[in-house]
């Protein structure tokens, strides 16, 4: 029984997302002994999560052969929903590489494969998915569109967290066209929703409201809630890895706007030296962003244009207009 490939699959579930090259080796395992077992989809389960851990990992480009393994393994077995986990993470690999289109075209197979199925878990990530990529693009009305279908099928799904996740994407963009009161609104009844939940705490709620406080001056009721962020995200995450970068940068937004440059940049940095070792490039390009801006407040601006050269380069890879 110790080689059932199965130990290792449960193994690798259990690794947090920082430690993908450890979750890699376990699948890669698995995928050997059920190749040598004849167990065919608990192979393509193995090459699922092989190409699910390169597609969120610093090797994107090394996703394909295992995600499209994976398709065609699910695919002739007949087994739709393992299908069209494979295609939304074809689509989410081929959108981080600036693909759009052909995202777009990957992420309708998979939607179209489920519909017949009545899944609505599947069929909510996949169009919250899609609606970032809308929203990255600048289509705020099409990213508004699937946030609110995603959520739809959340709460048909009886997903709670996630319907909640939906909603602060939503809110996200009554943001982004300046509706702050409606934002605001939504992000608090995103907090409302996640306080109620066992063992969930709405940091990313936290700091979005956090930043809405600053855009309108309220620099104190700011600090307090990006604090509250950080402390919850952290709580949540413990020592997993999975340090609350975005609540980290938006704490260091405060202090610059107090004046604290020197906090400021302590919380930048150490925002940019997660998202490096966890290989997410376009949140290291922001990381670079804000480090020009505190650059140029602290007088340094010698150190500002090759900061925002490296992160243009990255937007422009990724096709994200709003951010170029």
């Amino acid at each position: 029984a110790s080689e059932d490939p199965r130990i290792d699959m449960a193994e690798a579930r259990a690794v947090p997302s920082s430690r993908r090259a450890d979750s890699l080796i376990l699948v890669r395992s698995a995928a050997t002994k059920s190749s040598a077992q004849g167990k065919k989809l608990i192979y393509a389960s193995a090459r699922l999560w092989e190409c699910m851990n390169l597609v969120y990992g610093e090797h994107r480009d090394q996703a394909d052969v295992p995600c499209e393994d994976a398709y065609d393994i699910y695919r002739a077995a007949g087994n739709n929903l393992g299908a069209a986990d494979a295609l939304r993470l074809m689509a989410d690999q081929q959108g981080g590489a600036g693909h759009i289109a052909q995202a777009r075209a990957t992420y309708q197979r998979a939607l179209k494969i489920l519909g017949g199925t009545g899944e609505h878990l599947k069929t909510a990530v996949i169009l919250n998915n899609m609606g970032i990529g809308y929203t990255n693009e600048g289509d705020l009305d099409r990213g508004e569109q699937c946030y609110r279908l995603a959520k739809f099928h959340f709460e048909q799904a009886g997903d709670k967290q996630n319907a909640a996740t939906a909603l602060s994407n939503i809110a996200d963009i009554l943001y982004l066209r300046g509706n702050l009161q409606a934002a605001a609104k939504t992000y608090e009844k995103v907090i409302e929703i996640l306080s109620s939940l066992d063992g969930v705490l709405p940091g990313y709620a936290h700091y979005r409201l956090a930043d809405l406080e600053l855009a309108q001056g309220r620099v104190q009721d700011a600090h307090r809630l990006a604090q509250q962020a950080v402390d919850a995200m952290r709580q949540v995450q413990g020592d997993s890895g999975g340090e609350p970068t975005g609540a980290l940068s938006e704490l260091g937004d405060v202090l610059q706007a107090e004046g604290d440059l020197k906090g400021a940049r302590q919380r930048y940095e150490a925002a940019l030296e997660i998202r490096q070792k966890m290989g997410e490039t376009s949140m290291i390009a922001e990381s670079q962003v804000t480090l020009a801006d505190l650059a140029l407040e602290e007088g340094h601006a010698d150190q500002v244009e090759p900061l925002l050269r490296a992160a243009i380069a990255e937007f422009e890879k990724e096709k994200s207009d709003p951010d170029t």
